[in-house]
């Protein structure tokens, strides 16, 4: 099931806005997901939004990115600034090893 919410005007989310300031926002429960709650509450913290922004991977002209070595690969050619999946977080720093 697909739901829009509208976003009030307390905070400034919009990266995560479509036009007519709506979203379709994916809930997170402690004890359904903790890893998830504790990230998104650790954004609380240092923003005071508890959010995270989940965006795609979408190229032009390139397929979904369905396995890891795919993301891996934006990662290294640029495309994304820092990947996490699951535990495991990185961030990708040309001429660094």
């Amino acid at each position: 099931m697909s739901v829009v919410l509208g976003i009030g005007s307390s905070h400034d989310v919009s990266a995560a806005m479509h036009f007519g300031r709506t979203t379709r926002p994916q809930l997170v429960r402690r004890e359904r997901n903790p890893l998830r709650w504790r990230v998104t509450d650790r954004c609380r913290q240092l923003s005071g939004i508890p959010l995270v922004l989940n965006t795609s991977f979408n190229v032009h002209e390139e397929p979904i990115v369905c396995q890891p070595k795919e993301a891996a690969q934006a990662l290294v050619d640029n495309r994304i600034d820092c990947l996490a999946i699951g535990s495991f977080w990185a961030d990708y720093q040309p001429g660094k090893a």
